[in-house]
């Protein structure tokens, strides 16, 4: 299992239990989570605070992930990510695109 979800209610807190967002396991990854929203939670609370790495395919497995979600209606919201996920998606692009909840900071980052 590469996520552990938990639901209250109608609301979804979903974990990623992988430390890289890559190539190699985001269809797996992708299959898996959809499998989560099958009875359409919202909002869903994606926790990345385990997730050191992240490629593009990674961001976009996120975006399709969220697309799955606003496509029923419901709301997304990416929990505990880090300074460097956080610049890839402003470089992208895709920051304006998800809601956050918090982000993790870095020890020697400096804000943005």
């Amino acid at each position: 299992m590469m996520t552990k979800a938990e639901f209250s209610g109608n609301t979804l807190h979903l974990s990623f239990h992988v430390e890289r967002l890559d190539m190699s396991m985001v269809r797996a990854l992708r299959d898996e989570v959809r499998g989560h929203l099958v009875g359409r939670p919202t909002p869903v609370f994606v926790d990345m605070s385990n997730v050191t790495y992240m490629d593009s395919s990674g961001m976009g497995t996120l975006k399709l992930i969220m697309d799955d979600v606003t496509a029923y209606g419901g709301q997304l919201v990416l929990r505990k990510i880090n300074q460097p996920q956080m610049m890839l998606l402003k470089l992208s692009k895709l920051d304006s695109y998800f809601q956050f909840e918090e982000i993790k900071k870095q020890p020697g980052l400096h804000d943005m």
